[in-house]
Formats: structure tokens, C-alpha cells, sequence
């Protein structure tokens, strides 16, 4: 934490430091991780609130400065990290982290780790905040950034665990069809990736019978006093 050190003594006056944008950015990556390990760990602790206290901090932080490319993807990093844990967060402060994050990629086209958070944004936001599939369109915008950043694993895996939240999901040949691309498949094969082109496996529900399973000689339940396989099986009503 020598850095951060270093960034508390300039942030008190203890110290004059000369920060460039590059440092500044270690610093804030750094934090990030530890706001990212310590909300985590106050969450298991029964210590929400803190690790709350402690994400809004930090996005303050990031926002007090004028934006470059190089702090995007930690702000939306922040802001995925905010909504997945803040339970009381509004449908209205998650839009708003939405369009704020269109800009920014706008802003920055060619940044892949501001890709990559973005996706997990958007999974964030829809499984857990809005309760649904990620919709289509959303898909085909995170397909374009895969596109755009193949070689990139953070991309790849982001772009995996989204996909797994979609329709896609249920349609073989549609999640086959968004890796059917040269440059994806070699990177997905030295990523040791490749995997990631066949839908995960989804649990089947277990069939549960309203009733006790009859016998083909037992008496039909319909009371006709024939036999179940002379009578009801196969009908659909009592088997």
C-alpha cells in the first residue's frame, strides 16, 4: 500500500507530490481491488453498510477528477460493484449508471477494460436489479465490444457470463452463432477458452407426481372397475 500511502500524505498536505495521470490511475486501480476485497468481506461480516460507505467513496473520488480513458473503467467497475451490493439502490440511479456508461464508451471506443466492466454492468443490473434476461439488444452491443477486443480475456469472460444470462441460453444454435468469428475462435483457443462456445448445461426440473404412480392391473381410479391399462393409461389424466 506504499502508493496509497503516498496518495493519503499528498491528499493531507504532508507531503508535495508530483502525480501524473498515469500514477493516479495505479492508485485508483489499486484501491479498487482493495474497496472490491474489503465490501466483499463487510458484506460475509454483517458490515454492509461499511462496504458501502466504502464503494461511494471511492466513486466520488474517481468522479472529483477530470475524466480520461484510463479512469472509465474503474468508475464503471465501482458502479457494477455498487449495484450488486446495495440492496437499496433505485431503478433510477441504475438507469442513470446505464446511460452515464453509453457515454463513456462512446467517449472511449478502444478501451477494452471499460468493455469488459460495462459487460458485467449490464449482467449486474439485469439479473439482479431488473429481475430478467439480458435482452437482446444489449447482447448484440456486448457481441460488438467481443468483436472489437477479442484477444481480450477480460472481454471474453465478460461477454461468457452474460450470455449465459440470456436467451441465448435456451438456443444452441444463436449462442453458437455469436462465436462463428476468426479472431474470437483463436482467442478463445489461447485463452484456453474454448468452451465458452457451447451453452452451459441448465439443471432440468425434477418431475414431481400429484398423485401415487398405478399400476397397469390396478383397479382405474375413474372408478369404472376396469383395469388402469384397459381403461385410463395413456389419456393423461392419471398418469
Amino acid at each position: 500500500y506504499e502508493l496509497q500511502d503516498l496518495a493519503e500524505a499528498y491528499g493531507e498536505q504532508k507531503e508535495h507530490i508530483a502525480f501524473n495521470d498515469t500514477i493516479h490511475h495505479y492508485y485508483l486501480h489499486a484501491k479498487a481491488f482493495q474497496v472490491e476485497a474489503v465490501s466483499l468481506a463487510d458484506a460475509f461480516g454483517g458490515l454492509l453498510e461499511n462496504g458501502i460507505g466504502d464503494i461511494k467513496g471511492l466513486i466520488d473520488e474517481i468522479e472529483a477528477n477530470i475524466m480520461i480513458s484510463d479512469f472509465s473503467g474503474l468508475l464503471v467497475w465501482m458502479w457494477n460493484l455498487y449495484t450488486g451490493t446495495d440492496e437499496s439502490i433505485t431503478d433510477e440511479q441504475v438507469k442513470e449508471f446505464l446511460d452515464r456508461t453509453d457515454a463513456l464508451l462512446e467517449a472511449y471506443p478502444d478501451n477494452e477494460v471499460l468493455a469488459a466492466k460495462a459487460m458485467e454492468l449490464w449482467e449486474t443490473v439485469y439479473t439482479l436489479q431488473f429481475k430478467k434476461k439480458v435482452p437482446e439488444m444489449i447482447v448484440h452491443r456486448a457481441h460488438a465490444l467481443l468483436l472489437r477486443f477479442a484477444w481480450c480475456s477480460d472481454v471474453l469472460d465478460g461477454f461468457y457470463e452474460l450470455l449465459k444470462h440470456s436467451n441465448a441460453v435456451n438456443d444452441p444454435e444463436k449462442w453458437v452463432g455469436y462465436y462463428q468469428n476468426k479472431r474470437v475462435m483463436t482467442s478463445l483457443v489461447q485463452n484456453n477458452r474454448i468452451a465458452y462456445t457451447f451453452p452451459p448445461d441448465i439443471p432440468q426440473e425434477t418431475f414431481v407426481r400429484s398423485h401415487p404412480k398405478i399400476g397397469a392391473n390396478d383397479k382405474c381410479p375413474c372408478g369404472s372397475g376396469k383395469k388402469f391399462k384397459k381403461c385410463c393409461r395413456g389419456k393423461g389424466i392419471y398418469d
